[in-house]
């Protein structure tokens, strides 16, 4: 068969541009993204006319596809037990962990899958000894990191 045919998944990657071009069709698999100002064509028929080709294009224009719009954790210092609120813009899966000031793991929450919307997780801190930790919280493929102080 002298006809080209793509199929294709995964992701455009932030603010690039990608042309996929074929004689008969172009499959994009249900995993198949385009990210941050990024731009998707592709172009069915003669290639090299675009008089007889049908073109498709995507384009993403929002500049900021993140997944946390706010963190706050309270109190801070704290004794026994903080909170983190999470204002989350999709779904996506969350992991917790407090390092000691060396860089230790001391605790960690159990991985969970989050929905869009406000959030509030209890971390409890009973078992830990007075001090400065680092909260590592990480959403998706997005991270971040807070200073923590433990009072007596």
């Amino acid at each position: 068969d002298n006809h080209l045919n793509i199929t294709s998944s995964g992701k455009v990657k932030d603010n690039t541009s990608v042309t996929f071009e074929a004689q008969d069709f172009v499959l994009l698999k249900d995993d198949f993204e385009v990210e941050n100002g990024s731009t998707f064509t592709a172009r069915i028929g003669s290639c090299n006319s675009s008089t007889d080709s049908e073109i498709i294009e995507t384009r993403n224009e929002t500049t900021d596809h993140s997944i946390i719009n706010e963190v706050l954790v309270h109190p801070n210092p704290f004794s026994n037990q903080t909170f983190i609120d999470l204002d989350i813009a999709k779904a996506a899966m969350i992991e917790i962990k407090v390092f000691d000031i060396t860089g230790k793991l001391v605790k960690a929450l159990p991985s969970q899958c989050i929905n869009e919307g406000l959030r509030q997780i209890r971390l409890d801190a009973t078992a830990l000894e007075a001090g400065i930790y680092w909260l590592h919280i990480q959403i998706g493929q997005e991270q971040l990191t807070e200073k923590l102080v433990l009072l007596d």
